[in-house]
């Protein structure tokens, strides 16, 4: 019988070093360089709202309730299920991307699970809006250790300031159980609340799916932000679930220029993932879904991820 390979975190050290130099990307071809790096111009929408005293700090619907009595009914088989990035005709940039990264990974001889049951995740190399921040393995603990192993969705990114959610830490608590919040949304007393980071100790925000809420701000294809009132009236009228809403307590925050320093020093690894990864309702605490995610992009990531899993089968030295 073969004697297990035991890392150590010297082990683990030699292979997160090759990942801040990263693969070679001389080697891709010209088209995966031009979307990789590729940056639309959209009309900037705020993703949240309101005069908080920090940006983003806000539920960011108390200004979009609408009469929703007035409200002409979508196409039902809209209304039942979010939006999903598979139909041909929505298909937007960061899809085509993918394709083009995962055929070139392909070419070079790459083994990933990236496009199984076509759901993909792939290295970046720099943050951009709409895309997931995976924690360092070593990084975080005491007083943060709540970003050990962290996935955070990148909601909001530029010049100024970045913004995100913690996708993985779930609470105990349930909002039904929370005191104001059973009055206030008793469509979601069931759902779980997440700790989304260390800023805005007092706000509430959520992530879904559903292209036709009214009022909802959408962060990148398939991945939408707010929408209070009407989420709340589809709930009622059964023409959206509740299980399909994300709710978090606070955000994570980074002034200018501060989190590319971060990603530059290995403190964070860069992916951009298609919705239903972001949004995934399945093994959503702790260290299976920045696992999952790693796993995902391949390569030296998904090296990365069986390394830490043989060498800390338990916890990490950040989580004790």
């Amino acid at each position: 019988m073969s004697q297990m390979r035991v890392y150590s975190r010297a082990d683990l050290c030699a292979v997160c070093r090759s990942l801040q130099i990263g693969r070679s990307r001389a080697s891709w071809s010209p088209a995966v360089h031009k979307h990789i790096s590729l940056n639309r111009k959209r009309k900037r929408t705020p993703a949240c709202h309101g005069d908080a005293g920090e940006a983003g700090d806000s539920t960011g619907d108390s200004q979009e309730a609408q009469p929703l009595t007035e409200r002409q009914p979508t196409n039902a088989s809209e209304q039942d299920t979010p939006a999903s990035s598979t139909d041909p005709k929505t298909l937007d940039w960061r899809e085509f991307r993918a394709r083009l990264v995962a055929g070139d990974r392909g070419q070079q001889g790459e083994v990933s699970t990236s496009s199984a049951n076509g759901r993909w995740a792939h290295d970046v190399g720099k943050p951009e809006k709409g895309c997931l921040l995976l924690a360092h393995p070593l990084m975080f603990g005491g007083s943060q250790g709540y970003f050990s192993q962290a996935v955070i969705f990148l909601f909001e990114h530029d010049d100024t300031a970045s913004a995100g959610f913690i996708l993985n830490k779930p609470t105990e608590h349930v909002l039904g159980k929370l005191v104001g919040a059973d009055n206030l949304c008793p469509e979601f007393a069931d759902n779980v609340l997440y700790l989304g980071g260390d800023v805005g100790h007092d706000t509430m925000h959520f992530l879904h799916g559903y292209s036709d809420i009214q009022g909802a701000v959408e962060v990148v294809q398939g991945v939408f932000m707010g929408g209070f009132e009407e989420a709340r009236f589809g709930i009622r009228t059964g023409s959206k679930q509740s299980d399909q809403f994300r709710w978090f307590n606070r955000y994570a925050g980074w002034g200018p220029g501060q989190l590319e320093a971060e990603c530059a020093a290995g403190v964070w690894f860069t992916a951009a993932a298609r919705s239903d990864v972001i949004l995934n309702h399945q093994n959503l605490s702790g260290r299976d879904m920045w696992h999952t995610i790693l796993e995902m992009m391949g390569g030296d990531y998904a090296a990365l991820s069986k390394n830490v899993r043989d060498a800390y089968p338990k916890n990490l030295p950040s989580d004790s």
